[in-house]
């Protein structure tokens, strides 16, 4: 068997497209997880401002459901297994806390 610019010789799987797939989805990952900061952030000094005077409570509940959008989809694309067919869980585990204490908002706001 000859190597491909897809595969290794003798290799019956694609394993240098897998590579390639898996470097693509670590800086995918990367992507989601500043975005879920970003409305991490907004959402908290947003709503900050929610006590001391009017806001807009339609604009808080959509910068909520983007976070966690953004969250559930990080989430996601860590399920997809690696080289060595294991997935991980830190962006659940880095997320979970700050979504669990912020989902009465999003039940109040829907």
């Amino acid at each position: 068997m000859k190597s491909t610019s897809l595969s290794s010789a003798y290799v019956v799987y694609n394993d240098k497209q897998i590579t390639k797939e898996l470097k693509e989805y670590d800086s995918k990952i990367d992507d989601w997880e500043e975005k879920v900061k970003y409305y991490e952030d907004f959402y908290y000094k947003e709503n900050t401002k929610s006590y001391t005077q009017a806001y807009d409570t339609v604009g808080m509940y959509k910068l909520l459901t983007d976070w966690y959008k953004y969250a559930m989809k990080a989430d996601s694309l860590e399920q997809i297994p690696n080289a060595k067919g294991r997935t991980t869980d830190e962006a659940r585990k880095k997320h979970a806390p700050e979504i669990h204490r912020t989902m009465s908002d999003l039940i109040r706001g829907g």
